[in-house]
């Protein structure tokens, strides 16, 4: 390969090199006929290979997550349940904990109240309902509030811990 197959134009009319031409264009040999002669492109590698998932049962340490010690690891808890509706999910940009009203039903005091609902008719804030309304935005809605909320795909063990914040809010 020549100087001149190495260098290729581009739109603007400055010649670049093209990638694979680049080591070669500048770390290479002469050959048997004045030709190019460029290293071999194949990275080597330069460390021991990564140890194999066998080898790191073996010799990794073994961490167990124990939550914040109130609440066995993958028990819901009110605190995860905070987290989840503050910092992951964003409930709180919807519903209030202070009893203000926002886009949805604040959720001060609401575990265990009657709601009426849109078209008639009442509903307990139970587990039960807060998890249908948490899967189903608009299968039972709080009457005054439209349906805005959406479909966030909650874990059954996500939406236990909310419940369980939700209920610390009484």
């Amino acid at each position: 390969m020549g100087l001149f197959t190495a260098v290729k134009p581009t739109l603007g009319g400055e010649p670049r090199l093209p990638d694979v031409a680049a080591p070669c264009a500048f770390d290479h040999e002469i050959g048997e006929h004045g030709e190019n002669v460029c290293p071999d492109p194949t990275p080597q590698p330069t460390s021991t290979p990564a140890p194999t998932i066998a080898a790191l049962a073996i010799t990794a340490p073994v961490v167990v997550a124990t939550g914040n010690g109130d609440t066995p690891p993958g028990e819901p808890s009110a605190a995860e349940g905070e987290r989840l509706a503050n910092e992951v999910y964003g409930c709180n940009a919807c519903h209030s904990t202070d009893g203000t009203v926002l886009v949805g039903p604040s959720w001060k005091g609401i575990y265990g109240s009657q709601e009426a609902l849109e078209g008639g008719g009442s509903a307990t804030v139970d587990d039960e309902y807060i998890r249908e309304s948490i899967h189903i935005p608009d299968a039972k809605m709080v009457e005054g509030f439209g349906n805005l909320m959406p479909v966030l795909g909650l874990t059954d063990p996500e939406i236990d811990s909310i419940i369980e914040y939700i209920k610390t809010l009484n």
